[in-house]
């Protein structure tokens, strides 16, 4: 089990996330040719954001578009060499979820959101939930628990609720708009005026 931190100014160290690799899983790798037989290396690769893989991905709507963003630390872990290897026993991983993300999407959408587990999908290159399970079930989350039966690059996605609009807020758009389609159709009909005006002036 491993655990990665952060250093805070006033708070001290808080603790980002843990990963925890059962010992069945770590099974000599034929692959990796640097480690002994009574060996098992293994690597963390541990990234802040998920800024390597938006450009990879480079998706077409951006979160404010579609509610959905990483909230996470994105961490990638591997036992010797090879990519997206199969564990005999599941991996879990607990993520905290970072809150200037939910920063990111105030008051666009709603402060609840719900929280899934993903991994890195090298060949499609996009995030996919497809053989990682979230533990978490609550809604809005600080922290999401996850496991999965393979090793690769994983994070959590927060999917935010659209924002509900109250009663007040309603009456008040609805509002608006009649005045500002009242006023367009004024400014329609004193514009025909004004033409027609000047046009039986010149005839």
């Amino acid at each position: 089990k491993i655990s990665f931190e952060k250093s805070h100014n006033k708070t001290g160290v808080g603790k980002e996330m843990t990963f925890k690799i059962p010992a069945a899983s770590l099974s000599t790798n034929e692959d990796d040719r640097t480690c002994s037989k009574a060996e098992s290396r293994v690597s963390f690769i541990y990234h802040t954001t998920d800024t390597l893989y938006v450009k990879i991905q480079n998706e077409a709507n951006s979160y404010l578009e579609t509610g959905q963003v990483i909230g996470s630390p994105v961490i990638n872990a591997r036992i010797g060499i090879k990519e997206n290897q199969k564990l005999t026993k599941p991996a879990e991983m607990n993520f905290k979820v970072h809150d200037q993300v939910k920063k990111k999407l105030q008051g666009a959408f709603s402060p609840e959101y719900h929280a899934t587990c993903v991994y890195w999908k090298i060949d499609e290159s996009r995030w996919s939930s497809d053989g990682c399970e979230t533990i978490t079930t609550e809604k809005s989350p600080s922290f999401v628990q996850c496991r999965s039966e393979h090793l690769t690059s994983f994070a959590i996605l927060l999917d935010f609720d659209p924002k509900v609009i109250s009663g007040d807020d309603k009456r008040a758009l609805s509002l608006i708009t009649y005045i500002g389609c009242s006023l367009s159709i004024l400014a329609l009909i004193i514009t025909l005026i004004t033409i027609f005006g000047y046009k039986n002036q010149y005839q």
